[in-house]
C-alpha cells in the first residue's frame, strides 16, 4: 500500500513538473513573443515615423515643384514683356527712318526709347528670376546659369541700342534745328554731334562687352556692330558738311 502510494505520489509529481514545466515554457514563449510584438512596435513606429518623414519630403518637393514652375511662368511672362517692348522699340526705331517730318521721327524715336527702357526692366528682372531657379533647382543650375549668361548679354545689347537711339535722336534734333533755325550754329551743332558720336562709341563697347559674355549669340551683335558703324560714317559726313558750311 506505502508502495503504491508512494507511486501515485511520484506520478502526480511528474505530472506537476510536466505541467509547472509546460506552463514556464508558455510563459517564456509568450514573454519572447511579447518581446517580439514590442519590438515589432517599435520597429513599426520608425517605420510610421519615417514614412511621416517622407510624406513631409514629398510635401516638401511638391512645394519646391509648385515655387519652381511658378518661377517658370514669372521668368516666361518677364521674357514676354522683354521681347513684346523691343520688338515695338524696333518698330518706332525702324518707322523714324521711313519717316520725312524730322519732328515724327524724334516722337517715333523718343517713344522708341520709352520702350526699351520697359525692355530693360524686364530683362533686369529675368536675371533675377533665372538666379532665383539656380538656387531653388541645383540640378539644372549650369542650364540657368547659362540662360543668364545669355540675358546678360541682351542687358548690354539693349543698353548698347538705348544710346544708339539716343545718339540718333540728336542727329535729328540736329537736323530739325538747322531746319528751323534762320541763322547758323556750327558750333553747337558739332558739340551735339560730337555727344552723338560718344553713344554710338558706348554702344559698341557694350556690343562687344555682349559677344564676350555670350559668344553662342556674338553673330547678331557682330552684325549690329555693323550697322552702328555705319550710322557713325553718315555722322562724320554731317559733321563734315557742317564744318565747310
Amino acid at each position: 500500500m506505502t508502495s503504491s502510494k508512494r507511486s501515485g505520489h511520484l506520478v502526480v509529481f511528474i505530472l506537476i513538473s510536466i505541467v509547472l514545466g509546460a506552463i514556464a515554457g508558455y510563459v517564456a514563449g509568450y514573454s519572447m513573443q511579447m518581446k517580439k510584438i514590442s519590438g515589432l512596435k517599435d520597429q513599426l513606429a520608425k517605420v510610421q515615423q519615417d514614412l511621416a518623414a517622407l510624406k513631409d519630403s514629398f510635401s516638401d518637393l511638391n512645394q519646391s515643384y509648385y515655387n519652381l514652375a511658378r518661377l517658370a511662368s514669372e521668368v516666361h511672362e518677364a521674357s514676354l514683356s522683354a521681347t513684346t517692348e523691343w520688338v515695338d522699340a524696333y518698330y518706332a526705331l525702324s518707322a523714324s527712318m521711313y519717316e520725312e517730318r524730322t519732328e515724327r521721327q524724334i516722337d517715333l524715336l523718343e517713344d522708341a526709347l520709352d520702350r526699351i527702357d520697359a525692355s530693360i526692366s524686364a530683362l533686369e528682372e529675368l536675371i533675377g528670376k533665372y538666379r532665383e531657379l539656380s538656387e531653388k533647382s541645383p540640378v539644372h543650375k549650369d542650364t540657368y546659369e547659362k540662360y543668364e549668361r545669355i540675358v546678360q548679354a541682351e542687358l548690354k545689347f539693349l543698353q548698347g541700342e538705348k544710346k544708339v537711339i539716343n545718339a540718333t535722336l540728336i542727329m535729328f534734333k540736329v537736323i530739325h534745328e538747322i531746319e528751323e533755325s534762320e541763322e547758323l550754329l556750327t558750333e553747337k551743332w558739332l558739340s551735339m554731334l560730337e555727344d552723338s558720336k560718344g553713344l554710338y562709341e558706348e554702344a559698341l563697347d557694350l556690343l562687344e562687352d555682349a559677344s564676350r559674355t555670350a559668344p553662342e549669340v556674338r553673330t547678331k551683335y557682330e552684325a549690329e556692330k555693323l550697322h552702328i558703324n555705319y550710322l557713325l560714317d553718315i555722322l562724320h559726313e554731317f559733321e563734315d558738311i557742317l564744318t565747310e558750311t
